[in-house]
């Protein structure tokens, strides 16, 4: 979160908003922290906040992409949630047929 002073120094600042760099304290359950040291010790990274940094940047990259497919996807407005496990066969290269002819076949019909 952006404190009174955070947001002070930036409208003082000439800088672009790439330029600028925000703080936050951030809590971490044992198993992730763990994990993140690992991945120190590993030499993968220099630091948590190179690991947070990139997490961050694959999140944003990653929710980029599904908002593409969302804006592709005029019908999914209209069918809401329940279009998406349509949209998980179909990347599958599944369509329903095919599905319930698998599960037929497994049952022995």
């Amino acid at each position: 979160m952006m404190t009174d002073d955070d947001k002070n120094k930036s409208e003082k600042s000439p800088q672009t908003e790439a330029g600028i760099e925000y703080r936050a304290t951030i809590r971490f359950p044992r198993k992730d922290y763990e994990f993140m040291q690992k991945l120190l010790e590993e030499g993968e990274y220099t630091n948590i906040t190179e690991i947070v940094r990139d997490a961050v940047k694959r999140f944003r990259l990653e929710w980029r992409d599904m908002e593409a497919v969302r804006e592709f996807m005029p019908m999914r407005r209209m069918m809401g949630p329940s279009m998406m496990p349509m949209m998980k066969r179909m990347m599958m290269g599944m369509s329903e047929g095919e599905r319930e002819r698998n599960k037929k076949r497994k049952r022995g019909e």
